[in-house]
């Protein structure tokens, strides 16, 4: 069990939308509705994508699944290695991850990451599994 805040998600307004591409292109172009689905997508993304992959920003990206078949020398280095990727992003004022193994679960691993954004603390839940992949298993508020 997790000590991180589950599902808290501070109101953010729209400032930007942004193509709905979670975790793929949306097939009918919609766009993202608020700030904090921008962010919630934005760390998706993060998690996913190997380091130098993303032409747009390639010293972004945590490549996460290169690091769940690792040690657990390498687990330790992927929750500093969540935690230094996110907090380069302005939005942010802190941040905090932890990553568990759910024996018996759908997602045999769980990432939660906490959020530090104007004062407020959102929950981020994340299940990945060889079979499904990195799938956003925040509870809704």
């Amino acid at each position: 069990m997790s000590n991180f805040n589950s599902g808290v998600n501070a109101p953010l307004p729209l400032t930007y939308p942004d193509l709905l591409c979670s975790p793929d292109v949306d097939p009918l172009g919609q766009e993202t509705t608020s700030d904090l689905q921008n962010l919630i997508q934005d760390v998706f993304h993060v998690l996913q994508e190997a380091l130098g992959s993303n032409l747009d920003d390639p010293n972004r990206g945590v490549g996460l699944y290169r690091w769940l078949s690792g040690t657990n020398v390498d687990l330790a280095a992927l929750v500093s290695t969540i935690d230094s990727q996110l907090q380069d992003d302005p939005r942010l004022d802190s941040v905090s991850s932890q990553i568990v193994q759910e024996v018996g679960s759908i997602y045999p691993w769980t990432i939660y990451v906490n959020l530090g954004v104007n004062g407020a603390i959102i929950g981020l839940s994340f299940g990945w599994s060889s079979s499904t992949g990195l799938v956003n298993i925040t509870p809704s508020p």
